[in-house]
C-alpha cells in the first residue's frame, strides 16, 4: 500500500471519513532528564534540528525559552506532562508556508516580574496556540494567531494579551492584566510618583481584526500610593485597568473587534498613601473615539470543541462538543490551518480545505457530548499525523454557529 493510501486509511479508520493527504514529519523527543529514546534535553536544540512539519514532543521538565524562525513545526507537550518554559517563545519571520502549532506548554518564569511570553512577530502564516499558559502574549504584524483554552496572567504592570496590526482569535481563554506598580520616589528627580495604572488585560492597536469568543478578561489593579516619608509626602493610588483597552491613535480605519459570550471585568483601585486619594476603579471596556476600533457584540452563547492530544496508536481519542441542549453538532477536519472570522455565523473557522464528518451529534440536556474513536496503527514510515478539527452547530431555532476548534496529534506507539 502506498504511503498516501495508508494515511487515508489511518484517518478514515480513526475518524470515519475520507481524507485529503498531507506529508508528515518525524518526531523529536525532548526530555531535560535525558535517557533512552530522548533526542534532545533542550527545546531550542530540537527546533534547530527539526525540518518543516516535524513534531517536537516535550516531556515533563523545565526548559529555556526558544525561537522558531521560518519553520512549520508542531511543538507539543506530552499527555499529562508538566512542561515549563522559563523564558520566552519567539516566533519570527514565518513565511506563508510556515503554519505552526503549540499545545500543552506553560511559559512561566519562576522569577518575579520576568518577561516570559509567547511573542509572535511578522508571521505570514497562521499560528495555533492551544491549552497553553503564559505570563503574556504579544502579536505584532502577523497574519493570524489563535489562542484556544489558554490562560494568560502577568505579574508585571502591562496587558495580558496585546496585538498590533494582526488578526487575533481568542477562544475559551482567560487573560488578566498585571497589577500596577506602587508609588515610589524617582531616584533621579527625587520626586514622589503615584501608583501606576493597572493596564488592560487585552490591549490592541494598528489595523487589527479581533474575535473574542467564550473568554474572560480582567484588568489589573492599580498600584498603591506612596506613604508619607519626610521630606517626601504621600502620593495617590493608581487607577484600575480596564478589561479591554485600546489606544485610539494607534488603530487603523479597518480595525474591528467581534465579541461573543465574553466577559470584561475592571481592575480595582489602588490605595492612596495616608492623606492622599485612592485611585479610581477601572472600566470593563476603555474604547475611546475617535479612531477606536468598531466593537460588535454578537448574540448567543459560544460553542466548544475539544480533543485530547497527543494520542498514540491503540489509545482512545475523545472528541467533546459543548453547546446548548437541543443543538446539533457537526465536525470538520483538515491537515492545514486557515483562520477565518465569520461574524454571520457567530464564530471562527480555522481549517483549510476541510472535510466534513457525515452526520450530526445531538447535544443532550447536560450541554456536552463526547465521541470516542480508537487510533489504529499509523503504519511504516509514519511517526505522527497532525489534524485540525473544527465544529459547527445548528441551534433548536435553526440558527447556525461556528464553534471552537482543536488540534489532534496522533503518534506512533513507540514514542
Amino acid at each position: 500500500m502506498s504511503i498516501p493510501n495508508r494515511l487515508l486509511l489511518v484517518v478514515a479508520v480513526t475518524l470515519g471519513w475520507a481524507c485529503p493527504v498531507a506529508a508528515q514529519g518525524v518526531v523529536w523527543v525532548v526530555d531535560d532528564d535525558g535517557g533512552p529514546g530522548v533526542d534532545f534535553t533542550d527545546i531550542g536544540a530540537a527546533v534547530t534540528a527539526a525540518a518543516d512539519l516535524d513534531t517536537i514532543l516535550v516531556k515533563s521538565g523545565s526548559y529555556a525559552g526558544f525561537t522558531v524562525e521560518a519553520k512549520a513545526l508542531h511543538v507539543v507537550g506530552d499527555v499529562g506532562a508538566d512542561v515549563r518554559i522559563t523564558g520566552s517563545v519567539l516566533l519570527l519571520s514565518q513565511t506563508s508556508a510556515d503554519a505552526t502549532l503549540f499545545r500543552n506548554l506553560e511559559v512561566q518564569s519562576e522569577q518575579p516580574l520576568a518577561n516570559s511570553l509567547f511573542d509572535v512577530r511578522t508571521s505570514l502564516a497562521p499560528v495555533w496556540i492551544e491549552d497553553c499558559d503564559a505570563q503574556r502574549g504579544v502579536v505584532t504584524a502577523s497574519e493570524s494567531v489563535a489562542w484556544i483554552r489558554c490562560t494568560v496572567e502577568t505579574d508585571r504592570p502591562i496587558s495580558g494579551l496585546n496585538s498590533s496590526d494582526s488578526q487575533v482569535i481568542v477562544l475559551d481563554t482567560t487573560a488578566n492584566g498585571g497589577r500596577g506598580a506602587d508609588g515610589f520616589v524617582d531616584a533621579k528627580l527625587m520626586v514622589p510618583q503615584p501608583g501606576s495604572d493597572g493596564p488592560g488585560a487585552y490591549a490592541s492597536g494598528g489595523n487589527d481584526v479581533v474575535f473574542l469568543g467564550g473568554s474572560s478578561f480582567l484588568g489589573g489593579d492599580g498600584g498603591d500610593g506612596l506613604e508619607p516619608d519626610p521630606p517626601h509626602g504621600c502620593t495617590d493610588g493608581g487607577d484600575g485597568g480596564p478589561g479591554l483597552s485600546s489606544r485610539p491613535s494607534l488603530f487603523g480605519a479597518d480595525s474591528q473587534v467581534f465579541v461573543l459570550d465574553s466577559s470584561f471585568a475592571p481592575g480595582g483601585a489602588g490605595s492612596g498613601g495616608a492623606g492622599c486619594a485612592d485611585g479610581t476603579p477601572g472600566l470593563a471596556m476603555a474604547i475611546t473615539p475617535p479612531g477606536a476600533p468598531v466593537v460588535t457584540s454578537l448574540p448567543g452563547a459560544a460553542r466548544g470543541l475539544e480533543v485530547n492530544s497527543p494520542v498514540r496508536e491503540g489509545e482512545t481519542i475523545s472528541i467533546t462538543f459543548t453547546g446548548e441542549p437541543g443543538d446539533s453538532a457537526f465536525l470538520w477536519w483538515a491537515v492545514a490551518q486557515e483562520h477565518q472570522i465569520v461574524p454571520g455565523l457567530r464564530g471562527t473557522f480555522l481549517l483549510q480545505n476541510s472535510v466534513p464528518f457525515p452526520g450530526a451529534f445531538a447535544i443532550p440536556s447536560g450541554g456536552s457530548v463526547t465521541i470516542p474513536a480508537t487510533v489504529p496503527e499509523l503504519g511504516p514510515g509514519f511517526e505522527s499525523v497532525v489534524l485540525y478539527l473544527g465544529s459547527g452547530f445548528v441551534a433548536s431555532d435553526s440558527f447556525k454557529f461556528f464553534g471552537s476548534s482543536s488540534a489532534l496529534v496522533l503518534l506512533d506507539d513507540g514514542f
